[in-house]
């Protein structure tokens, strides 16, 4: 699934550009470029919402390739793509089994 975003960086805005790269039951890999920025990050989001507690749990976000120095630009990144995946319909239907052996338990 790819998409483009509009992320405000003090007085401009930069258009970037998402690709989700692959899915499992725990985690999200999304691919984001952009006008200076090519960087790959992991959520965990999956993970969080199949957990049942009484009390919110914040998504983690770690960059497993390329990388980006302004935090809070990353910050605000990370949560309008968390915001485009919570928006984008039923999870089942966006599930690429990225290792299938891994659904083989005990």
């Amino acid at each position: 699934m790819k998409w483009q975003f509009n992320v405000s960086n003090g007085s401009s805005s930069i258009t970037l550009n998402a690709e989700l790269v692959y899915t499992t039951f725990q985690v999200e890999q999304v691919k984001i470029t952009g006008k200076g920025l090519d960087f790959t990050v992991n959520g965990n989001r999956l993970l969080i919402e199949g957990i049942e507690r009484p009390y919110p749990m914040p998504v983690t976000w770690k960059i497993v390739g390329g990388e980006i120095k302004d935090q809070p630009l990353f910050t605000k990144i990370t949560k309008t793509v968390e915001e485009h995946l919570k928006k984008s319909g039923n999870k089942k239907e966006r599930i690429i089994p990225a290792a299938p052996q891994f659904k083989k338990t005990a």
